[in-house]
């Protein structure tokens, strides 16, 4: 395959001078910056080299595509996810909103391994009490009204 014909299948690039570099896992960058005025981070998928260019566009949109159905999806049914302010296919970017705190990664690291399993089981309580058929929406997990030491709700109820 021609140059040009690699860049046809890969499409336009991600201008990246306008953004700062945050992480880079194998999959993809993530990058913070401003976009329509608010604060954002942006996710870029990037092209792997050692695949057919053809065969990495479309899993490349397969994975992008995913990633977006998965974040409405969680948010739909109540989990808190950052908003989506835009899905650009063409360069492989979800540009979402820039929440303030410490990342995943970083808390995960900080803990110990029982408290990350800890905080793990809590979740997964707090994730099944609120969708049990029977109770509704509006139920509660089994750690009580509220957990000041919750940090995944703040210190905010549970349910």
């Amino acid at each position: 395959m021609v140059e040009a014909e690699v860049q046809a299948v890969a499409g336009p690039s991600f201008d990246s001078s306008r953004f700062e570099l945050l992480s880079q896992g194998a999959e993809a960058r993530v990058w913070t910056g401003t976009f329509l005025q608010r604060p954002v981070v942006v996710k870029q998928r990037f092209p792997k080299a050692y695949r057919h260019p053809a065969l990495d566009a479309k899993l490349t949109q397969q994975r992008l595509k995913a990633e977006v159905r998965g974040l409405l999806k969680a948010r739909k049914l109540g989990v808190s996810t950052p908003v989506l302010f835009h899905v650009d296919t063409a360069t492989a970017c979800i540009y979402m909103e820039r929440l303030e705190g410490s990342s995943v990664k970083h808390i995960l690291h900080s803990q110990s391994m029982d408290d990350a399993a800890r905080n793990t089981q809590h979740s997964h309580e707090c994730a099944a009490a609120r969708h049990r058929p029977d109770r509704g929406q509006a139920a509660r997990c089994g750690a009580g009204a509220r957990r000041p030491d919750h940090e995944q709700h703040g210190g905010q109820d549970c349910g």
